[in-house]
């Protein structure tokens, strides 16, 4: 029977430490969410649409949700390693075109 009820004084204290992490990640975030608008009329308006939104998606199965995110931010990050690329061999050749002159 005491290992039972360590189990559970246990299980219950993991639950505590998941909840906690949970609420601090999002609320961290929303206030992150919250400093990045400007102090206008609307602010109250966009920062109550955002946490309905952010509520919603809340409730979004975990699956999908990476079904959707996982290859999207894969694709983005693709694109922007290839605007780097290009940047990169503009700034190579620009150099290069420099020192051929000068």
């Amino acid at each position: 029977m005491d290992k039972k009820l360590n189990f559970f004084t246990v299980a219950t204290m993991y639950i505590g430490v998941i909840m906690g992490a949970i609420y601090q990640t999002a609320t961290s975030t929303y206030y992150g969410f919250s400093i990045t608008i400007n102090n206008t009329p609307m602010k109250k308006t966009i920062l109550s649409i955002g946490a309905i939104v952010a509520f919603i998606a809340g409730l979004t199965d975990f699956k999908k949700i990476v079904a959707i995110l996982y290859p999207t931010q894969g694709y983005i990050g693709c694109i922007i390693l290839i605007l780097v690329a290009v940047n990169f061999i503009k700034i190579i050749i620009n150099k290069l075109n420099n020192f051929n002159c000068g």
